[in-house]
């Protein structure tokens, strides 16, 4: 290589490298998350990545970009995407009830390890990680639900059904629709 085409390479090194350092210090996204609980409610900012976690004994209901969150028992929930138009929260263990209100949100989704189902607007579902046992349950209460394993497209739950999917996190993914009784 001649000397020049070395110059050139390095330069272009060294400015992918600055780019990549302001783009790891970009400022994360943040939205308004309205904590609801028995003294009343608190408003703050949450960024992407941030994880909510309740106790044994501690429930806990935000909002946050028109979804209403309800936190059971010893559930931690991460904040993975949170823009307008794209709300993904992953369950790492325990339980959440989702109610879409805002017709103005886009995508929502609540996933696990290997589990991923939406909602549209207007939608509620119940969505359940069983971490010590690689289970998950996913219940519409109302709508329809889109449900994805190991990134396949896997079922398609209406609330008016009356059933309710069962997914194994462990290969071969069994995935069992049972009904609600």
């Amino acid at each position: 290589m001649t000397a020049m085409w070395k110059k050139n390479l390095c330069a272009f090194g060294l400015g992918l490298i600055v780019f990549l350092l302001i783009l790891q210090r970009a400022p994360q996204p943040q939205r308004t998350l309205t904590v609801i609980g028995e003294s009343g409610a608190v408003s703050f900012n949450a960024h992407r990545g941030a994880t909510i976690s309740t106790g044994a004994d501690g429930q806990l209901t935000f909002i946050m970009e028109g979804i209403k969150v309800e936190l059971k028992e010893n559930t931690d929930v991460r904040l993975d995407r949170i823009f307008k138009d794209d709300v993904r929260l992953f369950v790492s263990r325990g339980q959440i009830t989702t109610t879409r209100s805002n017709g103005d949100v886009g995508d929502f989704h609540a996933s696990s390890d290997r589990v991923r189902c939406s909602a549209d607007p207007g939608e509620a579902l119940t969505f359940i990680n069983y971490d010590f046992q690689e289970r998950v349950s996913v219940i519409p209460i109302t709508g329809t639900i889109e449900i994805s394993v190991n990134g396949v497209p896997s079922m398609t739950l209406r609330a008016e059904d009356k059933k309710y999917a069962d997914i194994s996190e462990l290969a071969p993914y069994l995935v069992t629709q049972l009904q609600i009784k």
